[in-house]
């Protein structure tokens, strides 16, 4: 039997304002994901990629914070790691942050560093981390509180195909054994063809699917 979906999407809109334009950049998008899957949403720029991954994901509400620290994690381009902590300290912040004791988001934080094959590393600072290793300090800061859900927006955009690779054969590693819904936008079919599914959109509107053989 298929599992539930954990994510349903259905006849979902967004507008954006500008100025005297507005611009439709979902037009009734209805989309069902299950427990454990890993799916790539491809597409031109401008498509509605991204707008789709924040509206899903509850992202830009405020009101939804402690659910997502609790049951979500993120992974974006540009890492968004803070350049004063170490790897263990970006690891641990969504744990502090969900009140979870020091001294046990620090053992998680050092326990998931090890899964992502950082050992070594935990107490560097970003600037003295190649691209590939922050990538990977912030794949473990989106898997540390154990979510049902990983959102992943380009997660190997800024990285050359060698570490793009190794990046996603990490994903995908970790998609399999902890069974984790994994959700990514990315421009890369090399990239999206290690997912299960792939979406493709055009003009706010999911145009095809495939699926892996």
């Amino acid at each position: 039997m298929a599992d539930e979906p954990i994510i349903r999407g259905i006849d979902a809109h967004k507008t954006y304002n500008s100025g005297p334009v507005t611009v439709h950049a979902l037009r009734g998008v209805n989309l069902e994901i299950p427990r454990g899957e890993m799916v790539a949403i491809m597409g031109p720029s401008g498509c509605g990629k991204t707008t789709l991954l924040n509206c899903l994901s509850g992202m830009d509400d405020d009101a939804k914070s402690r659910y997502r620290s609790r049951r979500m994690g993120f992974v974006f381009q540009s890492y968004n790691l803070l350049p004063v902590l170490t790897a263990a300290e970006n690891v641990e912040l969504p744990l502090l942050v969900a009140r979870v004791p020091a001294k046990e988001a620090r053992r998680k934080a050092l326990a998931i560093i090890e899964q992502v094959e950082l050992n070594g590393w935990a107490q560097h600072k970003p600037a003295q981390l190649s691209a590939g290793q922050q990538q990977r300090v912030a794949i473990a800061r989106a898997l540390v509180n154990d979510p049902a859900i990983v959102w992943a927006d380009e997660p190997t955009g800024n990285l050359d195909s060698e570490t793009s690779g190794q990046i996603m054969d990490l994903l995908v590693r970790l998609n399999r054994e902890q069974r984790q819904t994994l959700v990514l936008v990315t421009h890369d079919a090399i990239v999206s063809s290690r997912a299960h599914r792939i979406l493709r959109m055009r003009n706010g509107q999911i145009v095809e699917e495939t699926r892996s053989a």
